[in-house]
């Protein structure tokens, strides 16, 4: 159950990012995905509004436990339901995507879900959502005016981006981190002055290129502007630069006049009579660049399925299970009866063994083989290719009983904890 975090600024779209997560997700040309779960403030605290649960500290506290507890409940269901249909060879596949959708603006709650999918040992990831501050509160305030005050006021909007804890992708529980601006392209256009070209330009060059600058934005809203976020941030942008804003570095979207008829015309009478072929050549060189710079005008920037598909196959493709540490796994110990128990079973097994082993070499002349184990009433099978010592039969039973304090049988019976030494002694003879 591969699990993917979504933050960001209250009312930047997250909602609706998620909805849209799920379909591209269910549509994955991996079919690796057959259900979508979804976890929000709507689903962990039904009786609440969004504005309710993020109405003073105690609120929020309460609201990130529930949703952390629904977080965790969804996992280990996910997890459970994997695990059932497990194929021979003891592996599982996840078919279940986890969506959380919540503001998760502190850092050390998404290291707590950070343990939550590595305790499960699956994959998990971080989607950074950005948008401007200004469509954020439009978009709050157009909500209010349907829903009232379900919805966040302008102050709780300031609060909430001034406390948000931006994720580094220099922090292992914030890998990976992807960044995705759906900061609409008129909004930015507004923001850079409409009436001056250039600037129209350039403003939706850098909407179009990345997210460098949004991310930049909601760093200097933030009080939380420590640890070198704002260098990490450019050092993103200076990798990304030769690839994924290649195309935007010559100003893809700069206006240019369109030529007359007669300037033409004119160029195409007077340029073979004034010009020397080092000036043709040249000039032909410029048109080859200009023309490449006019294809780049007509590449648009990606839409929001192909960013939400491109981000599933790093993620989905690429990105391997976490692995549980050691000091976070969880043992279980075996009760005081079971370990008695055990002891004495094995024990008689350990004696039943010898036994069959003389009686075959008495028959046989050749020691080893299928032997008939005898415990209780109960008859086994031993496979053995080669005899075993008294000496060697008591260190792999002590073995197994340090072995069982951490890791007891599933079957406590004397059926099952016989089946279970049996195995574990042909698995280290052979």
């Amino acid at each position: 159950m591969p699990c993917l975090i979504l933050t960001g600024h209250p009312c930047v779209g997250k909602s609706t990012f998620a909805l849209k997560l799920k379909e591209r997700a269910l549509l994955h040309k991996s079919k690796s995905i057959q259900h979508v779960a979804i976890v929000n403030e709507e689903s962990a605290c039904p009786d609440q509004t969004i504005a309710s649960c993020y109405a003073d500290s105690r609120c929020e506290k309460s609201t990130r436990s529930a949703l952390k507890a629904q977080f965790d409940r969804e996992v280990a269901k996910a997890a459970s339901s994997s695990k059932s249909s497990s194929n021979a060879k003891g592996s599982f596949d996840s078919h279940t995507l986890v969506i959380l959708d919540s503001l998760n603006y502190i850092k050390g709650y998404r290291y707590e879900l950070h343990c939550i999918s590595k305790a499960a040992g699956e994959r998990h990831g971080v989607v950074w959502l950005l948008n401007g501050a200004s469509v954020a509160k439009e978009w709050n305030s157009n909500r209010r005016k349907v829903l009232g005050d379900a919805c966040f006021t302008d102050q709780a909007m300031d609060e909430l981006m001034q406390r948000y804890e931006p994720p580094d992708a220099r922090n292992r529980w914030d890998k990976p981190l992807y960044r995705i601006d759906l900061t609409p392209d008129d909004s930015i256009t507004k923001q850079k002055g409409a009436g001056q070209a250039n600037d129209g330009a350039n403003g939706k060059q850098e909407g179009a290129g990345g997210s460098d600058q949004a991310a930049r934005d909601a760093l200097e809203r933030s009080v939380y502007n420590m640890h070198s976020l704002s260098d990490a941030i450019d050092n993103d942008a200076a990798k990304g630069k030769s690839s994924a804003k290649s195309s935007f570095k010559k100003s893809a979207f700069r206006k240019t006049k369109p030529q007359t008829e007669q300037s033409t015309s004119q160029e195409a009478v007077t340029a073979p009579a004034t010009k020397s072929p080092a000036t043709v050549t040249a000039e032909s060189s410029e048109k080859s660049n200009k023309e490449s710079e006019r294809k780049a005008t007509t590449e648009t920037k990606l839409s929001l399925e192909e960013l939400i598909d491109e981000m599933l196959d790093s993620f989905l493709l690429m990105e391997k299970p976490l692995k549980e540490g050691i000091s976070t796994r969880q043992n279980l110990t075996a009760d005081a009866n079971v370990l008695h128990e055990t002891d004495s079973i094995t024990q008689q097994v350990c004696t039943s063994i010898m036994s069959s082993q003389k009686m075959a070499a008495a028959g046989i002349g050749v020691m080893g083989g299928k032997l008939s184990i005898k415990v209780g009433s109960d008859t086994f099978i031993f496979q053995s290719r080669r005899a075993v010592s008294l000496k060697e039969l008591q260190r792999h039973r002590r073995q197994f009983i340090r072995w069982t304090a951490n890791q007891p049988p599933t079957d406590t019976t004397q059926k099952g904890i016989v089946q279970y030494f049996l195995s574990y002694v042909e698995g280290q003879i052979s």
